[in-house]
């Protein structure tokens, strides 16, 4: 399979192959701060940002003990998953730029004792899909702490967005705690898939083959990155440069 760079996708003109993250495999817990880089899984990055300068990501089983605030236990406790922590805005997208679907996920809140950290959950949070190749954005709002209920179950969200170039996730500050820090919830079994693009030739991905098709391959064949190496040899030739010449007189 070639390696390109998807920008855009239209309905019906692709087949996926899904993939669930759960983050089983991330051992030994991993932390990432905000702002200095990504956990990658399966050819995605989560990369926390915006937030709050102690904002950060947890990912993998993390169960904290002896911690002055005796909060030793998480929602979904013992099962590895992905808390965002503090203040933190998550994004995630294919590390390399491809298009993905995304249909559904998990979420919850963070530390569960009642008596101790309930107020550091987000009251909800708006799921932001951006579109590949703009358009408009799909939006879900998730509400998560309305009353101060604990919930100490992980909830399924079912999205089913396709044609995307990255999914945020933007918490609200909970309306008990009410503090700087107080936006924490956490992911888990994350369904997406990459999309495969359908005619080889539409190289941006808006439904037509033409020069601009010709030109982004050519901006790309030049600088010899992996968006060109069109035959998916691990290579950037005149081979490649052939096979999407034969292509681009194919058309769609």
């Amino acid at each position: 399979m070639r390696n390109v760079l998807i920008l855009a996708v239209l309905a019906g003109s692709a087949s996926c192959v899904a993939d669930v993250i759960d983050f089983d495999r991330v051992s030994p817990v991993r932390i990432v701060g905000n702002g200095t880089g990504s956990h990658t899984d399966r050819g995605f990055g989560f990369t926390p940002s915006f937030g709050s300068a102690s904002g950060y990501i947890i990912v993998g089983n993390y169960q904290p003990e002896n911690n002055p605030q005796h909060n030793q236990a998480m929602v979904n406790n013992g099962t590895p998953n992905l808390v965002c922590a503090n203040h933190v805005v998550l994004k995630i997208a294919g590390v390399d730029g491809r298009a993905f679907n995304l249909a559904r996920f998990e979420i919850g809140g963070t530390f569960n004792q009642e008596e101790v950290h309930r107020w550091s959950w987000a009251s909800g949070v708006t799921i932001v899909g951006h579109r590949a190749g703009g358009g408009q954005d799909y939006t879900k709002w998730y509400e998560l702490n309305d009353d101060g209920q604990i919930d100490h179950a992980m909830n399924t969200v079912v999205l089913n967005w396709t044609g995307l170039s990255s999914v945020e996730f933007v918490p609200e500050r909970s309306l008990i705690g009410l503090g700087a820090n107080d936006y924490e919830f956490t992911i888990d079994t994350v369904e997406v898939e990459f999309v495969v693009p359908f005619c080889d030739a539409d190289v941006n991905f808006d439904g037509f083959v033409n020069g601009d098709d010709y030109d982004a391959f050519a901006v790309a064949f030049d600088a010899a990155v992996a968006a060109a190496d069109f035959n998916g040899d691990g290579f950037v030739n005149g081979d490649d440069y052939d096979a999407f010449a034969i292509a681009f007189d194919v058309g769609c």
